[in-house]
């Protein structure tokens, strides 16, 4: 039987037990601080597959020819030429996602005529503003007191015309307007090889001032060859006449990172824009025109972004890794330093806020504490990240790289590190 001395020393020692794991270091189940949020850290601009934008123009500068860019960042592929196809395309300006049934067309510098699908003219107007809205399947104009309607009104003019909602101003081809889902759907058909890449928004022509003429030159026959896959890519499409256009949008391509930044002639009309121009017309050799094969008769899928990222070792990502698509050879990825190395880049660096609510959301989790990263792609794109929660649940994702830009909120998959902030 114990003694009266040693049953009290347990007593005690039971009653301070608890004060001591206060008083002193915590204990295992004492809650992780969770941050309000998380700072993520990384570089590098755009999707990350095929030619870096940043990087062309470093290897122009350091000498690459066209031929010799593209053949890089997309290797196993060749420069040839191609039919230069007189063949128009449709680029959808405004479409039913910007949710409008009306819209106004702004016509300057000269008259504007308006004639339905079969050709018939509706009416002739000096330089001015028209009203498009949409009543029933129909598109109405409203010029003045005058109005014309047709299921498809097609606009010509010598001027610069301009459509509320739509990001660029038009001077080639026609606008057409029509009713898709009960929404105003505007398009600008205008020459695929020419006037279409004229109006490409898509690298600063400024570049030929510091050596970049080699790359304006790579970007005009990855644009041309872009377009053409894309056409092909909607066979159904491409068999029927070139007026036919995707019943969706009305349009063979959009003017948006969706296809390529097209704003027509607010990027062709601009005389510090002549160099892109010029670049352009180099790629056009009469009744040929250059392009990017994949193999014999098989054009490439040549997509490009901004840049890579600045991390040692980043370079461009394979397209599987990237879009989850069956991967092709010449999107398998290269290093990429060069994007790093151009001057004036600005996506070297950069950081972002994600919020509490929002990883909570992407992890399923509640009260997230700590965001790592685990693995990535070739490359040094994001692959998998693993989160841990206040009460000690993990929860470890793998995703495409555009799945975690757009689950993330950042620029681009080449994420240097995810802190609390």
């Amino acid at each position: 039987m114990p003694s009266l001395l040693r049953v009290v020393a347990c007593i005690v020692a039971v009653l301070l037990t608890p004060l001591l794991s206060l008083s002193g270091a915590p204990s295992a189940s004492a809650a992780a601080k969770v941050p309000s949020s998380f700072v993520i850290r990384g570089s590098g601009q755009g999707h990350g597959v095929g030619m870096s934008q940043y990087g062309a123009y470093q290897l122009a500068r350091t000498g690459s020819t066209a031929e010799q860019i593209l053949g890089y960042y997309y290797p196993g592929t060749s420069v040839g030429t191609a039919n230069n196809n007189p063949r128009a395309i449709k680029v959808q300006v405004l479409g039913p996602a910007d949710k409008r049934t009306k819209s106004t067309l702004t016509v300057k510098g000269a008259r504007f005529t308006i004639t339905d699908a079969a050709g018939k003219q509706l009416g002739s107007f000096k330089a001015g503003k028209a009203t498009l809205k949409v009543k029933g399947s129909k598109v109405t104009a409203k010029i003045g007191k005058k109005s014309v309607a047709a299921a498809r009104l097609v606009i010509g003019t010598s001027g610069v015309a301009t459509v509320t909602g739509a990001q660029g101003s038009y001077h080639a081809g026609t606008l057409q307007a029509t009713v898709i889902g009960k929404r105003l759907n505007v398009v600008n058909q205008v020459a695929m090889n020419t006037d279409y890449l004229y109006g490409l928004d898509e690298m600063p022509a400024s570049w030929a001032n510091n050596g970049g003429t080699q790359a304006l030159r790579a970007q005009a026959v990855a644009a041309r060859t872009y377009v053409i896959s894309q056409i092909l890519s909607h066979l159904p499409v491409a068999q029927q006449p070139e007026t036919a256009g995707r019943p969706d949008c009305d349009c063979h391509v959009f003017d948006d990172e969706r296809s390529q930044n097209y704003t027509g002639w607010k990027k062709a009309g601009k005389s510090a824009n002549r160099p892109w121009i010029e670049a352009v017309n180099a790629t056009i050799q009469g009744d040929r025109v250059q392009v990017v094969w994949a193999g014999a008769g098989v054009i490439a899928e040549t997509v490009y972004f901004a840049s890579t990222g600045s991390s040692a070792g980043a370079g461009t990502g394979a397209n599987t890794d990237v879009f989850g698509t069956p991967a092709l050879s010449y999107l398998s990825g290269v290093t990429d330093p060069s994007s790093a190395a151009a001057p004036g880049n600005p996506y070297r660096a950069w950081k972002r806020t994600l919020s509490q609510a929002k990883a909570a959301k992407v992890f399923g989790l509640k009260k997230v504490t700590s965001i790592k990263i685990t693995a990535r792609y070739q490359g040094g794109l994001v692959r998998t990240l693993t989160a841990t929660a206040a009460d000690g649940k993990t929860r470890t994702l793998t995703k495409t790289a555009t799945a975690w830009t757009s689950a993330l909120g950042v620029r681009a998959p080449w994420l240097d590190s995810v802190k609390p902030a």
